[in-house]
């Protein structure tokens, strides 16, 4: 169960890292442009 719980965790931070890196992309291109 800890397990699991971990790994539900995990996949959580990783789901939430993908979407400040897409978001600092946007942002990025934006100021590029």
């Amino acid at each position: 169960m800890v397990i699991q719980n971990s790994v539900a965790c995990f996949c959580r931070i990783t789901h939430d890292l993908s979407l400040l890196n897409s978001l600092l992309t946007f942002v990025a291109h934006t100021i590029a442009l």
